[in-house]
């Protein structure tokens, strides 16, 4: 075991025994009802977790931001929520409604808002520190419960069947290819996913930002492009997922009564977990309803990714 990874158990371990609040959350991580949807090549897996519902209704307009304190804040945190220091610039907290054991909310130590923009950098980093970890990003209208303070997750690997399932190799396409870089793109993944790998960090935060500026140009009206992210290390080798989004929400998510389903997909559901908060809404989860969701906030575009190629081959000549 790596040092850091020693620190977070016992960071972890710690503010188990200390913190009620969190002890009975992750208490209840135990009993959680877990089920799985299978479609050719993989599964989505469904997690019954009714703590979660803070995060799932949670409202995010402007005016709702304005009349709540900041719960990432250090000065409206919980007193017995501490701070694991492993990246300057960030507090690695534990997340008092987890959805997975060892689930980490890694803020900011200033308040500003949720932009991924001149910060992918500090998330392949943490990577690279959390060895045993997969960062993710929830855009600011994409599953960001606070979009008014920037802040990563971490979650141990695996939790996910994400990199499980890319890492099979039959789900992607190859899209380019350099020395440094490989790109690729998952065309029958029910959502939109771009993988970008290298062994040097630079070379996906500069494609990343290659990236960031083109889906901007298609989404001018919106605070960020409208996206997810996946990443981790993996033995020295960089793995980055793009999740293109262009919605918030899925359809059913607005409707009323037996028509509702109060699930607000982030970078976990994109990763292949989809967290429900409310009982009446799991029977209702089929497979019919996953592609209906994934066909209405994924951004399946086809010019975007010829567009991405185009401009990576243009950079590196």
């Amino acid at each position: 075991m790596s040092v850091i990874a020693s620190q977070l158990a016992s960071f972890w371990r710690s503010q188990n025994e200390q913190w009620p609040f969190l002890r009975e959350h992750v208490k209840a991580l135990d009993q959680l009802e877990l089920s799985s949807i299978p479609f050719p090549g993989f599964s989505i897996r469904v997690q019954f977790n009714p703590a979660r519902i803070i995060s799932s209704g949670a409202k995010i307009d402007k005016a709702s931001l304005e009349k709540r304190p900041c719960f990432l804040c250090v000065s409206n945190r919980p007193a017995e929520q501490e701070i694991l220091e492993l990246l300057p610039g960030y507090d690695v907290l534990c997340n008092p409604f987890p959805i997975f054991h060892g689930h980490l909310t890694i803020p900011s130590k200033s308040h500003q808002l949720q932009s991924i923009q001149g910060k992918m950098g500090d998330m392949l980093r943490l990577c690279e520190l959390l060895s045993d970890y997969e960062l993710f990003y929830n855009g600011p209208e994409c599953g960001a419960s606070a979009p008014d303070h920037f802040h990563f997750q971490a979650a141990p690997s695996k939790v996910m069947p994400l990199f499980g399932d890319l890492d099979q190799r039959t789900l992607v396409r190859l899209l380019y290819t350099s020395k440094a870089l490989t790109v690729s793109y998952a065309p029958h993944y029910l959502r939109s996913a771009i993988l970008l790998e290298a062994r040097d960090p630079q070379s996906i935060v500069e494609a990343f930002e290659l990236y960031y500026d083109l889906q901007a140009r298609l989404q001018p009206t919106h605070v960020e492009p409208m996206f997810n992210l996946l990443a981790r290390n993996q033995s020295g080798l960089y793995s980055l997922v793009i999740f293109p989004r262009k919605a918030h929400r899925p359809s059913f998510y607005y409707e009323t009564e037996e028509k509702q389903i109060l699930l607000s997909p982030g970078a976990v559901d994109m990763g292949g977990l989809l967290v429900i908060s409310r009982r009446e809404d799991l029977s209702k989860i089929t497979s019919e309803v996953v592609r209906r969701m994934f066909d209405e906030i994924s951004l399946h575009d086809l010019s975007l990714l010829h567009a991405y190629r185009e401009l990576l081959l243009r950079e590196n000549r």
